[in-house]
């Protein structure tokens, strides 16, 4: 059996509602075509010059823990700026560079202006300790990168051209009149512990159109301030946090990691608003530290990533009188499939309905017919979803009419909430 998934839906302004039928023993809800229209696909420089212009000086990125921060102004001035490097060392519109940075507000800046130049970006975790310069060139050579650019020294011997930002900015001026580039995006690379390492190119039209669906789904405004401590080299903060920020023209505090020690006081004396979290620190938050109050101001967290049980949802909702978000995403979706309502119904042990993508949950043949929602395998496409992988390797995850299967089993109610019950190969994602 195949169920279809389909929902009232939001891309850019237009709402739309599911149609249900059935044919053939097959329930189905699907879409309207309308729904699956890609957003105007405005090149990102354009979208930086805009945020210049409507939020000059307001702030952008903001550090944790010391007094700096990064205005919107501020963002298409850096982003002038690497222009020039990137121009300097031969880089053109549709080039690879590597990001290996670990200053947060540092990485977002050069995130952005490398996406606003027409660069692939491939993120590095700085936490880890590259030993030699071969590592280094071998990553290059498996992501097909041009350059790397990072806040520490090169290694000796190293091949691949190397971009020093504490080298200060320099380089022939780039011309105002130099078209607006449309190509760019992330590269971003699974572990590879489980099989061949999967290599994703996500587009720059892909992340902002699901940034753009997070920051409507999240009601983000330019009063709001959210709160990121999660790792700027994974999918969820880049698009989550960064663009959906930018995209709405708020601002967002950056910090190196979670730190339990007077969080809350941190979170009043920032003004935040969100925080874009994991089960793991939802569960560090549960119980206060001595007579610390929550603020009221923070109106939701957001918790992707695992799952979160719901006994410890309901305890940290009841504890803090915040609102948990809780959601559902892969990289190959560009970090967000589903997610609950801010406002509405937010069922226990559910991920919450489908934002902006069409899912359908292909049910076993040996499923008894007695069950109400059968469990299945959980498959996505649309506008937010990679249509294939780099490299050979994976074809089989996809069909002839672009359904991606993504490992997940689970099973949609009545209400089309999805309900996660494990992976069909045994790994947690």
């Amino acid at each position: 059996m195949v169920v279809v998934f389909g929902r009232q839906f939001t891309t850019l302004g237009r709402v739309g509602t599911s149609h249900q039928f059935l044919r053939d023993g097959v329930v189905s809800s699907l879409m309207p075509p309308e729904s699956l229209d890609r957003p105007a696909e405005k090149p990102f420089r354009d979208l930086v010059e805009e945020r210049a212009v409507t939020r000059e000086g307001a702030a952008w990125l903001l550090a944790a823990r010391v007094n700096q921060q990064v205005s919107y102004g501020q963002v298409l001035e850096r982003a002038s700026d690497w222009a020039n490097v990137f121009s300097s060392v031969g880089l053109r519109d549709g080039d690879r560079v590597g990001l290996l940075v670990s200053d947060p507000l540092k990485f977002g800046t050069c995130f952005v202006s490398a996406l606003a130049y027409g660069l692939w970006v491939a993120p590095f975790d700085p936490t880890l300790d590259y030993p030699s310069s071969q590592t280094l060139d071998e990553r290059a050579a498996r992501l097909q990168l041009n350059a790397v650019v990072s806040d520490r020294a090169a290694p000796m011997a190293l091949s691949t051209t190397w971009i020093d930002l504490r080298d200060g900015f320099s380089g022939d001026t780039v011309s105002d009149d130099t078209p607006s580039p449309i190509g760019g995006g992330v590269i971003l690379a699974t572990s590879g512990t489980t099989g061949t390492p999967k290599i994703m190119a996500l587009p720059v039209t892909q992340l902002v159109y699901v940034a753009d669906l997070i920051a409507r789904h999240n009601e983000l405004t330019t009063v709001d301030r959210g709160f990121n401590p999660l790792p700027l080299w994974h999918v969820n903060a880049e698009v989550v946090a960064l663009l959906a920020t930018f995209l709405s023209g708020s601002s967002l505090v950056l910090d190196d990691g979670f730190h339990r020690t007077d969080f809350w006081s941190l979170m009043d004396r920032l003004e935040v608003t969100w925080i874009n979290a994991v089960p793991a620190i939802i569960s560090r938050l549960v119980t206060r530290h001595g007579d610390e109050a929550v603020p009221r101001r923070v109106r939701f967290i957001r918790s992707a990533s695992a799952p979160l049980s719901g006994p410890l949802l309901e305890a940290f909702e009841a504890q803090t009188d915040i609102v948990v978000v809780e959601s559902y995403g892969m990289t190959e979706a560009a970090s967000q499939i589903c997610a609950n309502p801010l406002r509405g119904p937010r069922k226990r042990g559910s991920v919450g309905p489908a934002v902006g993508v069409q899912l359908r949950v292909i049910a076993s043949p040996i499923s008894s017919r007695a069950d109400a929602h059968p469990p299945g395998h959980v498959e996505i496409r649309g506008a937010s979803v990679i249509k294939r992988y780099e490299g050979d390797g994976y074809e089989d995850r996809f069909d002839a009419h672009g359904w991606l299967r993504t490992g997940d089993l689970g099973y949609l109610d009545e209400d089309n909430y999805l309900f996660l019950v494990g992976r069909s190969d045994d790994v947690i994602n």
